[in-house]
Protein backbone atom coordinates (compact mmCIF):
# COMPACT_ATOMS: atom_id res chain seq x y z
CA UNK A 1 0.00 0.00 0.00
CA UNK A 2 2.98 2.52 0.53
CA UNK A 3 3.60 4.52 -3.07
CA UNK A 4 6.99 3.31 -4.52
CA UNK A 5 7.32 3.90 -7.70
CA UNK A 6 6.54 7.82 -8.00
CA UNK A 7 7.86 9.73 -10.93
CA UNK A 8 10.89 11.63 -9.93
CA UNK A 9 11.23 13.79 -12.92
CA UNK A 10 13.20 16.90 -12.92
CA UNK A 11 11.31 19.94 -14.74
CA UNK A 12 13.59 19.81 -17.74
CA UNK A 13 12.14 16.19 -17.75
CA UNK A 14 8.65 17.81 -18.15
CA UNK A 15 9.78 19.63 -20.57
CA UNK A 16 11.14 16.83 -22.95
CA UNK A 17 7.76 15.19 -22.59
CA UNK A 18 5.66 17.97 -23.12
CA UNK A 19 7.54 18.42 -26.44
CA UNK A 20 8.48 14.55 -27.31
CA UNK A 21 4.51 13.23 -26.75
CA UNK A 22 2.07 16.30 -27.02
CA UNK A 23 4.18 18.71 -28.94
CA UNK A 24 4.07 21.11 -26.18
CA UNK A 25 6.78 23.60 -25.35
CA UNK A 26 6.68 25.25 -22.75
CA UNK A 27 7.97 25.87 -19.04
CA UNK A 28 7.45 23.70 -16.14
CA UNK A 29 6.96 23.94 -12.38
CA UNK A 30 6.38 21.56 -10.02
CA UNK A 31 2.95 20.75 -8.38
CA UNK A 32 2.09 18.78 -5.24
CA UNK A 33 0.97 15.01 -5.86
CA UNK A 34 0.24 11.87 -3.46
CA UNK A 35 1.26 8.99 -5.98
CA UNK A 36 2.25 10.45 -9.17
CA UNK A 37 3.88 13.60 -10.23
CA UNK A 38 2.24 16.68 -11.70
CA UNK A 39 3.55 20.24 -13.21
CA UNK A 40 2.31 23.24 -14.28
CA UNK A 41 3.53 24.26 -18.01
CA UNK A 42 3.47 27.42 -19.33
CA UNK A 43 3.40 28.24 -23.27
CA UNK A 44 5.26 31.09 -24.77
CA UNK A 45 2.09 32.51 -25.71
CA UNK A 46 0.80 32.30 -21.88
CA UNK A 47 -1.51 29.35 -21.83
CA UNK A 48 -0.88 27.13 -18.95
CA UNK A 49 -1.50 23.40 -18.98
CA UNK A 50 -1.12 20.18 -16.39
CA UNK A 51 1.26 17.41 -16.99
CA UNK A 52 0.52 14.24 -14.98
CA UNK A 53 3.03 11.92 -14.67
CA UNK A 54 1.50 8.40 -13.60
CA UNK A 55 3.39 6.46 -10.60
CA UNK A 56 4.70 3.48 -12.97
CA UNK A 57 2.47 0.92 -10.73
CA UNK A 58 -0.73 2.49 -12.47
CA UNK A 59 -2.40 0.62 -14.62
CA UNK A 60 -3.49 2.23 -18.04
CA UNK A 61 -7.05 1.44 -17.35
CA UNK A 62 -6.72 3.47 -14.11
CA UNK A 63 -6.12 6.28 -16.29
CA UNK A 64 -8.75 5.69 -18.79
CA UNK A 65 -11.03 5.67 -16.34
CA UNK A 66 -10.03 8.99 -14.88
CA UNK A 67 -10.18 10.73 -18.21
CA UNK A 68 -13.82 9.41 -19.14
CA UNK A 69 -14.68 10.56 -15.14
CA UNK A 70 -13.29 13.60 -15.97
CA UNK A 71 -15.71 13.94 -19.31
CA UNK A 72 -18.42 13.20 -18.01
CA UNK A 73 -18.57 15.56 -15.36
CA UNK A 74 -17.96 18.52 -17.76
CA UNK A 75 -20.85 17.12 -20.24
CA UNK A 76 -22.78 16.80 -16.87
CA UNK A 77 -21.66 19.73 -15.28
CA UNK A 78 -22.09 22.64 -17.24
CA UNK A 79 -21.70 24.97 -14.52
CA UNK A 80 -18.80 23.95 -12.92
CA UNK A 81 -14.89 24.05 -14.75
CA UNK A 82 -13.49 20.94 -15.55
CA UNK A 83 -9.69 20.17 -17.42
CA UNK A 84 -9.94 19.19 -20.75
CA UNK A 85 -7.52 15.86 -21.59
CA UNK A 86 -5.56 17.09 -24.71
CA UNK A 87 -4.40 14.07 -26.49
CA UNK A 88 -4.17 10.68 -25.82
CA UNK A 89 -2.05 9.01 -23.00
CA UNK A 90 1.14 8.88 -23.97
CA UNK A 91 3.77 6.04 -22.68
CA UNK A 92 7.05 8.13 -21.18
CA UNK A 93 9.72 5.51 -20.46
CA UNK A 94 7.87 3.33 -17.53
CA UNK A 95 5.50 5.81 -16.93
CA UNK A 96 2.00 6.40 -18.51
CA UNK A 97 1.86 10.69 -19.13
CA UNK A 98 -1.13 13.12 -19.55
CA UNK A 99 -1.85 16.67 -20.77
CA UNK A 100 -4.98 18.34 -19.73
CA UNK A 101 -5.84 22.21 -19.50
CA UNK A 102 -4.97 24.34 -16.26
CA UNK A 103 -8.08 25.45 -14.27
CA UNK A 104 -7.62 28.36 -12.67
CA UNK A 105 -8.87 28.72 -9.12
CA UNK A 106 -8.10 28.48 -5.10
CA UNK A 107 -7.49 25.65 -2.95
CA UNK A 108 -10.45 25.20 -0.30
CA UNK A 109 -8.00 24.79 2.25
CA UNK A 110 -6.62 28.25 1.24
CA UNK A 111 -9.65 30.04 2.06
CA UNK A 112 -10.50 31.19 4.82
CA UNK A 113 -13.35 31.60 6.43
CA UNK A 114 -15.26 28.95 5.13
CA UNK A 115 -18.35 31.19 5.10
CA UNK A 116 -22.19 29.76 4.63
CA UNK A 117 -22.17 31.01 1.57
CA UNK A 118 -18.88 29.27 0.07
CA UNK A 119 -20.14 25.81 2.20
CA UNK A 120 -23.29 26.57 0.04
CA UNK A 121 -21.83 26.77 -3.11
CA UNK A 122 -19.82 23.76 -2.34
CA UNK A 123 -22.73 21.63 -1.43
CA UNK A 124 -24.47 22.70 -4.63
CA UNK A 125 -21.51 21.62 -6.79
CA UNK A 126 -21.41 18.47 -4.64
CA UNK A 127 -25.23 17.67 -5.36
CA UNK A 128 -23.71 18.28 -9.45
CA UNK A 129 -21.28 16.30 -9.65
CA UNK A 130 -23.58 13.12 -7.81
CA UNK A 131 -26.31 13.48 -10.29
CA UNK A 132 -23.63 13.45 -13.24
CA UNK A 133 -21.85 10.23 -11.79
CA UNK A 134 -25.21 8.29 -11.09
CA UNK A 135 -24.92 4.99 -12.81
CA UNK A 136 -20.87 5.65 -13.57
CA UNK A 137 -18.87 3.02 -12.73
CA UNK A 138 -16.09 1.09 -14.62
CA UNK A 139 -13.80 -1.83 -13.45
CA UNK A 140 -10.89 0.10 -12.70
CA UNK A 141 -13.09 2.42 -10.28
CA UNK A 142 -12.83 -0.29 -7.93
CA UNK A 143 -9.68 -0.47 -6.38
CA UNK A 144 -7.98 0.43 -2.93
CA UNK A 145 -6.76 3.97 -2.34
CA UNK A 146 -4.83 4.87 1.39
CA UNK A 147 -6.71 8.08 1.49
CA UNK A 148 -10.35 6.19 1.13
CA UNK A 149 -12.23 6.47 4.59
CA UNK A 150 -13.40 3.23 3.66
CA UNK A 151 -9.96 1.51 4.30
CA UNK A 152 -9.18 3.40 6.99
CA UNK A 153 -7.28 0.67 8.43
CA UNK A 154 -4.62 0.78 6.26
CA UNK A 155 -3.40 4.18 7.91
CA UNK A 156 -2.41 1.87 11.14
CA UNK A 157 -0.31 -0.49 8.81
CA UNK A 158 1.17 2.50 7.10
CA UNK A 159 2.28 4.34 10.31
CA UNK A 160 3.72 1.25 11.85
CA UNK A 161 5.56 0.27 8.46
CA UNK A 162 6.87 4.01 9.28
CA UNK A 163 7.58 3.88 12.97
CA UNK A 164 9.77 0.77 12.47
CA UNK A 165 11.48 1.49 9.06
CA UNK A 166 15.17 3.01 8.74
CA UNK A 167 13.45 5.83 6.48
CA UNK A 168 10.78 6.38 9.66
CA UNK A 169 13.36 6.44 12.04
CA UNK A 170 15.93 9.12 9.88
CA UNK A 171 12.81 11.68 9.41
CA UNK A 172 11.79 11.37 12.94
CA UNK A 173 15.40 12.07 13.72
CA UNK A 174 15.32 14.85 10.85
CA UNK A 175 12.09 16.37 12.25
CA UNK A 176 13.72 16.65 16.04
CA UNK A 177 15.89 19.02 14.72
CA UNK A 178 19.48 16.94 15.49
CA UNK A 179 20.16 15.89 12.28
CA UNK A 180 23.43 18.79 11.19
CA UNK A 181 24.79 16.77 8.41
CA UNK A 182 23.88 13.37 5.84
CA UNK A 183 26.45 11.79 8.15
CA UNK A 184 23.67 10.36 10.67
CA UNK A 185 22.00 8.54 7.95
CA UNK A 186 24.03 5.62 7.82
CA UNK A 187 23.33 4.86 10.92
CA UNK A 188 19.53 5.72 10.79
Amino acid sequence: MLVTNSPRFTCDDAVRTAEEHFNVHATASPLPSERDQNFLLRTDSGERLTLKIANSEEQLAVLEYQNELIRRLSDGCPDLKFPRILGLIAKAGPYFARLLTWVEGTCLANITPHSDELLASLGRALAQIDRALTGFSLPAAHRTLRWDIRHADLAVCIWTCYRTTAAGLWMRHLRSGSASTGAHCARA
